[in-house]
């Protein structure tokens, strides 16, 4: 190959079919989690954010961690689950060099319409920290391993959620600190008109994503497997999807149809599926 490397071939972009079976690989990789465990049913709308993010598919990269966070948020609300959308600091320690690298600062703002700090979700029920956005930095996107996922362990009965959560993840040889903020400092990040404006798109793309969720797990695991589903909503969902049709190709707006409907019956999106009386109603999420 030419040392120059504007002279070096350029490998061609894979087609729309050839990203639909990588995307559909890492789809049934991530269904393959342990659905009784919570943290393992809290971890597949991040997962499956991924694996179509990754390979072009859905909604693009957003600017910014908060509209990732957003669009997720979104996500887990239609599948029943609170989830909050919370300021973070996060200081990435080498174990090998001990050099550190610290992302997010002590007051994240906006400026011009750029943001600048780092958010996360917060799953309060099961104290569940996700943060989608992690490879926005070269070190962990290195290790090519996706969206970070911990249990934040029982509450400290002497401090409150609402104060700073410390949480560590080890990815490699290095440590993910997470210091989480008190919601009072998000709600001045989400004040903001940038994401006033962005929430009916974070709405329709979180929808979607919901439904690949559900979608996924209608078609890849068994009614004992998703009843263990600790969310009664996203398992009731998930039952229903079972006799319905799909509209939308993987990656566009997701409808769904009863399944034998007559010509001309309207489809659906995810929150007009008809469910069983007294499933929970989708979350609002917070921030």
């Amino acid at each position: 190959m030419s040392g120059d490397p504007r002279k070096r071939p350029v490998p061609p972009s894979p087609d729309r079919d050839e990203r639909l079976l990588l995307a559909s690989t890492l789809l049934r990789r991530a269904a393959a989690a342990p659905l009784g465990d919570p943290i393992g049913f809290a971890a597949l709308p991040a997962l499956t954010r991924y694996a179509l993010r990754t390979q072009g598919l859905g909604a693009p990269a957003p600017a910014n961690s908060v509209a990732e966070c957003l669009l997720l948020a979104h996500a887990y609300a239609a599948l029943g689950i609170e989830a909050q959308i919370r300021v973070a600091e996060l200081t990435v320690t080498d174990n090998k060099t001990g050099a550190q690298s610290v992302h997010g600062i002590p007051r994240p703002h906006w400026e011009d319409g750029r943001f600048f700090g780092h958010t996360i979700l917060w799953l309060p029920r099961y104290r569940h920290l996700i943060d989608p956005d992690a490879e926005r930095y070269h070190e962990i996107a290195a290790w090519k391993a996706g969206p970070v996922v911990a249990a934040a362990g029982p509450a400290d009965p002497e401090r409150s959620d609402d104060g700073q959560i410390p949480i560590t993840v080890t990815r490699g040889h290095l440590n993910l600190s997470y210091s989480v903020g008190p919601r009072e400092a998000t709600a001045e990040v989400l004040a903001n008109p940038v994401v006033h404006t962005a929430r009916d798109t974070a709405w329709n793309e979180g929808a979607n994503l919901a439904s690949e969720v559900i979608w996924l797990l209608a078609s890849e695991r068994s009614d004992g497997d998703t009843g263990m589903i600790p969310y009664p909503r996203a398992a009731a969902l998930i039952d229903a999807a079972r006799g319905l049709d799909r509209r939308g190709a993987v990656g566009e707006n997701v409808y769904f149809a009863r399944r034998g409907a007559l010509p001309g019956t309207g489809p659906f999106r995810i929150h007009q599926i008809p469910l069983p009386d007294g499933t929970p109603e989708a979350a609002t999420p917070v921030g």
